[in-house]
């Protein structure tokens, strides 16, 4: 009996084409390929090369060489991302920490199904922007995100690993991080000493190439990039339509969270790269390697039926090929287990077997969830759009085996009824990472062989036993809830298991709901309620103008304000002055530039006496803040304080934000979690007031993260204190100091 694959491939096979592995476990419908996604699949076939890809966050992925490894090159490629970015911050919704974290999880895989490329991750968590990489890996145990990254290689066996940072900082610590981490790997991934514990599921391997991915974006135009090796990527691929820059342009705006739709760019595109160690490639970074079958013994067989194949591929008739891809798939059979390719390329022939001859194999749930123990109806359906011979021989489920026996006429769906009995132990469907509360900066993850995985397997699958054209054939679904949506269409979920209603009682659910991923569902123990929290309101009667990602106003509301919701069309017909204060949440002025139009109205606000506070906007190059927001000339720029145990020295020891209607003390900055705050006041108008110094490790005091200033009868403040993190947090010291900026 041949061996499963490995965990990457079995759960989360997104390499080209995609669609041939992804659809199930991604809750996709399945997806007849087309005969120009079959032809490229076939090619793969006979190309064995994997490159690895590394950085530290969803998003710092190349994108645009990704899709041109994959689709240019057929070779296998996989981003490694050191966290799931739960630390960043989200354009969309609600969503913090590790919910943020499995949108973004789903936001890259989302990528990876149009790019081609896999994905992977280690058990490290994003704890914001850090300014040095010891300071990282001091947090995250530079010993164990090694080990991750030593296993990645290992899975994944690339003959290239390439880097797209390097180690010379200043760069974001985990940028940093990610590099030196990737040259420490590349070494150790191929000594049996190291990590020892990994080696029965994945054998040390060597790579045989180390590169570092030059970026472009900060360089000048004309900036002498002769010293480095470089790969034109702006190809156009007539099978898919498109260029690589194109595709990756698609792929890159799956980042949605993060504001990261992109602008498809056409013509020539080149990538840069330093050889770092291994062999030393000639012009092309991918000189000197041999990604043939002919690299193997007994590969050359193989290869001549894959090479005879994709010739004599008909695309009007696919269901030709299907003798040669039995072919193959004796050849990859007789194979050693040792060979590094052997499972991997005989699940991408058994794929290719089932496109070629139309095959649809399904099995859905009548109900999305149930619950430990309950009953499941099942509907399972097979189809064969071929004039190749089919039969279904049986449907394996959880609680035993379906005996079928029918045979697959042309364009006949075979369709049983099946009610199923979940164990009573079964378990909860939640991400496998988030299963256990978090221990630190790592992910609870003991199963070695989840470790680094997108997602986990899902709650639910059955497996087709097929006989095709003569030969036999096992075929896993994922069982999916499938629905009619009146304006989206046909829409689909994972099937899940869900807690009973008792059990309910003491978890807590979250859904995340966006089209460009699929459903989620999170059960988590409820968060721990706040405290009593001694603190003088002060005013209680406030505006807030919303900001994405911003749970700052039902905060609030959970201690005793009155918030009012001040949206834009809200705001534009508002009388302010029945508020007390009026507060701005993070990035409105970003996200709503409309909202520049009623600056005029809310500084006649203050100028009558009211309280405003702008939270932290951006400001940058790329994405300009267009309006002025204060009173009085102030620039926001990029400084922040990462560590949020930094001291918070008073400028003047009489400050009155600091002394009421709550008067503050060092206590009142104990317990803070991930920063300090971001994007500062980094030039401002003297009518301005700064209230605090505070820096990081080595660096000199930033003033600008409080700045007050009287305009009229009222007080204007610009803050880029990170009130956003700490209030959901419940931060006693945070609420204590808002409430004396909102006090009149």
């Amino acid at each position: 009996m041949r061996k499963s694959l490995p965990p990457l491939v079995c759960v989360a096979m997104l390499s080209l084409p995609a669609f041939l592995f992804a659809a199930p476990l991604l809750a996709q419908p399945t997806r007849q390929p087309n005969s120009g996604e079959i032809q490229a699949a076939l090619q793969r076939l006979g190309v064995v090369g994997s490159v690895l890809y590394v950085a530290a966050h969803p998003d710092d992925e190349n994108s645009r060489l990704l899709a041109y490894l994959v689709g240019e090159r057929a070779l296998t490629a996989t981003y490694l991302s050191l966290t799931r970015g739960d630390g960043g911050q989200n354009l969309l919704g609600l969503e913090q920490d590790e919910l943020l974290g499995l949108l973004r999880t789903h936001e890259l895989l989302a990528a990876r199904r149009i790019d081609g490329a896999e994905q992977l991750f280690t058990r490290a968590r994003d704890q914001g922007y850090t300014k040095r990489a010891d300071e990282a890996l001091g947090a995250w145990g530079h010993d164990a995100v090694l080990g991750d990254v030593v296993q990645a290689i290992r899975r994944t066996r690339p003959d290239v690993v390439i880097t797209r940072f390097n180690t010379l900082p200043p760069n974001h610590g985990h940028h940093t991080a990610s590099a030196i981490l990737t040259a420490e790997a590349f070494a150790a991934a191929a000594n049996p000493k190291r990590y020892p514990e990994q080696l029965p599921l994945f054998p040390a391997w060597q790579a045989s190439r180390l590169l570092h991915n030059v970026p472009t974006f900060n360089l000048a135009p004309n900036a002498d990039m002769s010293a480095y090796l470089k790969l034109d990527v702006g190809g156009y691929n007539s099978l898919r339509g498109k260029s690589w820059p194109e595709i990756a342009a698609e792929s890159r705006s799956q980042h949605k969270s993060q504001g990261f739709g992109v602008t498809a760019e056409r013509g020539p595109s080149l990538e840069y790269f330093q050889w770092l160690a291994g062999a030393k490639p000639g012009k092309d970074p991918l000189d000197g390697l041999d990604f043939t079958w002919k690299r193997y013994p007994g590969g050359e067989k193989i290869q001549k039926v894959v090479d005879a194949a994709v010739k004599a591929f008909e695309p009007r008739h696919p269901e030709k090929t299907i003798p040669a891809l039995w072919q193959v798939h004796a050849l990859l059979t007789a194979l050693p287990d040792a060979n590094a390719w052997k499972l991997r390329k005989l699940h991408e022939t058994e794929a290719l077997l089932l496109a070629c001859a139309g095959v649809v194999l399904d099995a859905r749930a009548a109900e999305a969830t149930a619950v430990p123990g309950g009953a499941v109806k099942l509907e399972l359906v097979a189809l064969n759009r071929s004039v190749v011979s089919a039969r279904l021989l049986a449907v394996h489920l959880p609680d035993g085996v379906t005996e079928v026996q029918a045979e697959l006429a042309l364009n006949v769906p075979v369709t049983r009824q099946k009610t199923l009995q979940l164990a009573a132990n079964a378990a909860i469907s939640t991400p496998y990472w988030l299963r256990a509360p978090a221990d630190g900066a790592l992910d609870p993850v003991p199963e070695l062989a989840l470790r680094g995985l997108p997602i986990g397997p899902p709650a639910l699958q059955a497996t087709f036993d097929l006989e095709l054209g003569g030969h036999k054939l096992a075929v896993v679904r994922a069982v999916r809830h499938v629905w009619n949506d009146p304006v989206k269409g046909e829409q689909s979920r994972l099937f899940e298991v869900a807690p009973s209603a008792d059990a309910a009682k003491s978890l807590q659910q979250h859904h995340i709901a966006y089209d460009h991923v699929p459903l989620l569902t999170v059960w988590q123990p409820p968060p721990a309620k706040l405290g009593p929290i001694a603190m003088e309101l002060g005013a209680t009667h406030i505006g807030y103008i919303p900001g994405p990602g911003d749970r700052v106003a039902e905060s609030l509301t959970a201690v005793g304000y009155d918030v009012t919701l001040l949206p834009l069309d809200k705001l534009a017909t508002e009388p302010l002055e029945r508020f007390q204060a009026i507060l701005v949440g993070i990035r409105a002025f970003n996200q709503t530039p409309e909202l520049g139009n009623q600056r005029a109205k809310l500084l006649k606000y203050v100028e009558n006496g009211g309280r405003l506070i702008v939270q932290y906007q951006t400001n940058s190059k790329l994405a300009p803040l267009k309006v002025d927001i204060g009173p009085y000339p102030l620039e926001i720029g990029r400084e922040r304080v990462t560590d949020e145990r930094a001291a918070m020295t008073p400028l003047d020891p009489n400050e009155p934000l600091l002394q009421k209607p709550n008067q503050l003390t060092t206590d009142d900055f104990a317990g803070w979690v991930q920063e300090r705050g971001l994007y500062f006041a980094q030039k401002w108008d003297p009518r301005y007031r700064a209230v605090f110094a505070m820096h990081d490790q080595d660096e000199a005091p930033l003033q600008g993260g409080l700045l007050v200033a009287k305009y009229g009868k009222g007080t204007f403040v610009y803050t880029g204190l990170a009130f956003f993190r700490q209030l959901p947090a419940g931060v006693p010291g945070a609420y204590r100091l808002l409430a004396n900026l909102l006090a009149p």
